[in-house]
C-alpha cells in the first residue's frame, strides 16, 4: 500500500484577511451566506485549497517530487474549528513516497475490520523529503509579495530549525490526505493481483476497478485516475460482451 502524507505550515497574517476572521464575525458570516445563496460564490463555494504548486523539494533533482496547497484558513487539526487568530496554511505533500504499508486480515472472523498499517516515513528518502520540502516552502514564504502578508510562522515555528527538529515536527503533525492505493496491484507478472485487463488472477468473472490496482501512486491527487480506471473497466466489460461504450 502507498499513501500521500502531508504536513502543514501555518502562518499568522498581519491583517484580518483570512477565513478564520470571517468565521469570528457575525457580519462577515452573514455576508458569506448571502454570497453563496445569491451568487453561488464566496468562501462557502470554494474548496479548501485556493492555490497550489508542484516543485522540487531541493535543487538538483531531475523532476518535481512535491506539491503544496495554500488554504486561506488554519485549524489545529482535521475536523477542528479554525484558530482564533488570522492565519493561512500551506500543506506540503510528497508526490512519490517510497514507504510501503500493508493491509492484512486481523483474524479469521469475516466481520472483523482489516488491519491497516500505512507505515509512513519508513524510509530515509521519505524523511529527507519532508526536511527539504519544508525548508523550500519556507524560502518561498520569505519572498515578496507574500512575505509582506505574514506576521510570523506559527507552526512549526521559527525555533524548529535543524533536521531532527523538523523531522520530529513531521512525525507529530503530519497526516494522511486519504490517497491509499496499490493493495491489489495490476501487472503482467505472476505476483500481481489483477492482470492488465483488471481481472483477478485465479478467480473467474471478477475484476477490480479502483485505486487498489495502481502499481504506483500518482504524483498528485488520485481522484482523476480512479475515474479513468472505472471508465476503462466499463469499456473492458462491454468489450467482453461485444458492446461499445456510447
Amino acid at each position: 500500500m502507498q499513501d500521500h502524507l502531508a504536513v502543514r505550515i501555518i502562518c499568522k497574517t498581519r491583517k484580518p484577511i483570512t477565513v478564520n476572521d470571517d468565521l469570528r464575525s457575525l457580519w462577515r458570516l452573514a455576508r458569506m451566506g448571502a454570497k453563496f445563496l445569491l451568487q453561488r460564490n464566496g468562501p462557502l463555494a470554494f474548496a479548501s485549497a485556493q492555490a497550489g504548486m508542484f516543485f522540487r523539494s531541493r535543487s538538483g533533482l531531475p523532476h518535481v517530487d512535491a506539491q503544496a496547497f495554500l488554504m486561506p484558513f488554519s485549524v489545529p487539526g482535521i475536523g477542528q474549528q479554525p484558530h482564533d487568530f488570522s492565519a493561512f496554511t500551506v500543506s506540503v505533500t510528497q508526490s512519490w513516497p517510497s514507504s510501503r504499508g500493508v493491509v492484512e486480515l486481523r483474524d479469521a472472523e469475516p466481520g472483523s475490520p482489516p488491519a491497516i498499517r500505512p507505515n509512513h516515513l519508513a524510509t530515509e528518502d521519505d524523511k529527507r523529503f519532508f526536511i527539504d520540502a519544508i525548508r523550500t516552502v519556507r524560502e518561498v514564504l520569505r519572498t515578496a509579495p507574500i512575505d509582506d502578508v505574514i506576521a510570523e510562522e506559527y507552526q512549526p515555528g521559527p525555533e524548529i530549525i535543524n533536521d531532527e527538529q523538523i523531522l520530529d515536527y513531521v512525525r507529530q503533525k503530519a497526516n494522511t490526505i486519504y490517497h491509499p492505493c496499490g493493495t491489489c496491484r495490476m501487472g503482467g507478472d505472476a505476483a500481481s493481483v489483477v492482470d492488465p485487463s483488471l481481472r483477478v488472477r485465479g478467480v473467474s468473472g471478477l475484476r477490480v476497478a479502483d485505486a487498489s490496482i495502481m502499481p504506483r501512486i500518482t504524483s498528485g491527487n488520485i481522484n482523476a485516475t480512479c475515474l479513468m480506471i472505472g471508465e476503462k473497466a466499463a469499456d473492458l466489460i462491454l468489450a467482453d460482451h461485444g458492446l461499445t461504450n456510447g
